[in-house]
């Protein structure tokens, strides 16, 4: 039996309990919850209201996803990680276990998302490495993966203003 917390619309959170998520197909659409195919929702985990999740999603136990939140196919959000409100999650992102995602930054590149995802890294396409690793090495990781010379520009200018927000949050 796993346990999992939903929050309704009065913004109280519930307690379920269930083998199988198709056990809780009511309460998902009570709370305006979308949960694609072939999720995988570890015990203790909280989900908000009117969030979606994609197929082939995995949470871990312990995971937050907050209300509104937006969670791609194929994503893997970690153990005890902290999604916030609103935030949107791209498809095949990795979420790492225990990282507290409350502030959400993405850009829709020409051609790979851009997500701030916390503790001061940014994950590029299915690529996360911290601010001043992406500072130091994108121009190679670009050229490594086809990017134009103007891509990578493009792709320079996403990771200096992903260090300003980082900057402007302290």
């Amino acid at each position: 039996m796993k346990l999992i917390y939903l929050k309704d619309k009065n913004e109280e959170w519930e307690l379920f309990e269930y083998n199988e998520l198709f056990e809780l197909k009511e309460v998902f659409t009570r709370n305006n919850i979308t949960i694609g195919q072939f999720v995988r929702i570890g015990n203790d985990t909280r989900i908000g209201n009117d969030t979606r999740i994609g197929n082939d999603v995995s949470i871990r136990d312990s995971a937050n996803i907050g209300a509104f939140a937006n969670i791609g196919a194929s994503a893997r959000i970690g153990a005890s990680a902290r999604i916030g409100d609103s935030v949107t999650i791209g498809a095949h992102v990795t979420i790492g276990a225990h990282v507290n995602l409350l502030t959400s930054l993405y850009f829709n590149g020409s051609k790979d998302l851009v997500t701030y995802v916390g503790d001061n890294k940014i994950s590029i396409g299915c690529k996360c490495f911290s601010v001043e690793y992406w500072k130091d090495n994108f121009k190679e990781i670009g050229k490594h993966n086809g990017y134009s010379e103007d891509e990578i520009k493009e792709y320079d200018n996403y990771i200096l203003q992903v260090e300003t927000f980082i900057k402007n949050l302290k």
